[in-house]
């Protein structure tokens, strides 16, 4: 009966956020909280609980759908069955991952991550993570705020207390509710998670190269040299070590990332970003936050995101596109090949002379 409970009360969550505008949530405030840790003469809610802010379930509890739209009455699922033509910009959660090769994020895990510092300039947040389980937000998660402890003792639920506010505020100061060192990660976001975007193109896109990005909704990263509340500076909160030095000339010990893209290379002499681009290799802009920036000469930057998902895709290394023969064998990145829409993305859609 309790979780029924839960159910209904999230399936009247969603419903009530058809309205919404980004973070903005609306509706019954019971949809979301509970004002005791009872409900008809039980604990509330039956597992897991209790969780911080008197919420009545956890991130994946109201983000994850057995259904087939991600973006139902206007809110985003994270986790379900999906596919790379079925997912928000983020990507989704998986339970297995039989090859191993980390196609998602793991939730729970207290495996150090690749490239992981625990005392490097933003690493040291985290601590050691053999001693934390991989969350959504707080001190061992990506959103909120990095100074809140993500479990209390007690394995009391703290995540909500990391992103206080965050499903409230209209026009959030944190892209996302995303920090780096409690200083607001700048961006913009497509108003549907670019649900649209993805849908439209698919797995394996074809169309027209030269449609403009005004006609589908896409997100506007933040980036710029030696600055680290951009959307690379967050990722570099666990995987300092693959970019040390974001931002920087040299060394490099991995992919730059906040570096500007050449001016003469393809992807900066097209005024315009074309939908594929938005899709499988967007761009960070210095100022996020129009959409002029698109027509704006020598202003793309590479960040994290411009490769991968956040929060998982289909392919290995929860890349947005096919990498190798194995995991993708008509979309994958082969140096040579004469350009056609299914290599003019990925590593090829930047490195175009190698094509």
């Amino acid at each position: 009966m309790k979780k029924l409970l839960v159910c209904l009360l999230s399936m009247a969550f969603v419903l009530a956020m058809g309205g919404m505008a980004l973070a903005k949530v609306s509706g019954p405030c019971v949809n979301c909280h509970t004002m005791h840790n009872s409900q008809g003469g039980a604990d509330m809610p039956p597992a897991g609980g209790p969780y911080g802010a008197l919420v009545n379930n956890t991130c994946l509890g109201c983000h994850t759908t057995t259904g087939s739209d991600p973006l139902a009455g206007g809110f985003p699922y994270v986790k379900g069955t999906f596919s790379d033509s079925v997912c928000l910009a983020g990507g989704f959660f998986t339970d297995t991952d039989p090859d191993n090769a980390g196609k998602s994020h793991s939730l729970g895990s207290t495996v150090a991550p690749p490239g992981y510092s625990s005392t490097g300039p933003q690493g040291a947040w985290y601590g050691a993570l053999s001693t934390k389980k991989l969350t959504c937000a707080g001190d061992s998660g990506c959103h909120g705020k990095h100074d809140v402890a993500s479990e209390l003792t007690g394995g009391v639920d703290n995540q909500m207390k990391a992103i206080a506010g965050g499903h409230h505020d209209p026009s959030p100061a944190a892209y996302r509710i995303l920090y780096v060192n409690k200083v607001a990660v700048l961006g913009k976001g497509a108003s549907d998670y670019e649900e649209a975007l993805n849908a439209f193109y698919g797995s394996e896109p074809t169309g027209d190269l030269t449609r403009a990005i005004a006609t589908k909704p896409h997100n506007y990263y933040y980036a710029k040299a030696a600055t680290d509340n951009t959307i690379s500076g967050l990722c570099g909160n666990c995987h300092g070590n693959f970019h040390k030095d974001i931002g920087t000339a040299s060394p490099w010990r991995r992919h730059p990332t906040d570096v500007k893209l050449p001016g003469g290379w393809e992807v900066q002499t097209s005024a315009l970003i074309t939908d594929y681009d938005a899709k499988y290799n967007p761009f960070g802009f210095e100022s996020p936050t129009t959409v002029a920036d698109d027509a704006s000469a020598n202003i793309k930057y590479v960040t994290c995101v411009s490769c991968h998902r956040a929060h998982g895709s289909g392919n290995r290394d929860i890349l947005r596109f096919g990498y190798d023969s194995t995991n993708d064998p008509v979309n994958n990145q082969q140096a040579g090949r004469a350009p056609t829409t299914v290599v003019e993305f990925g590593c090829l859609g930047c490195h175009d002379r190698q094509r």
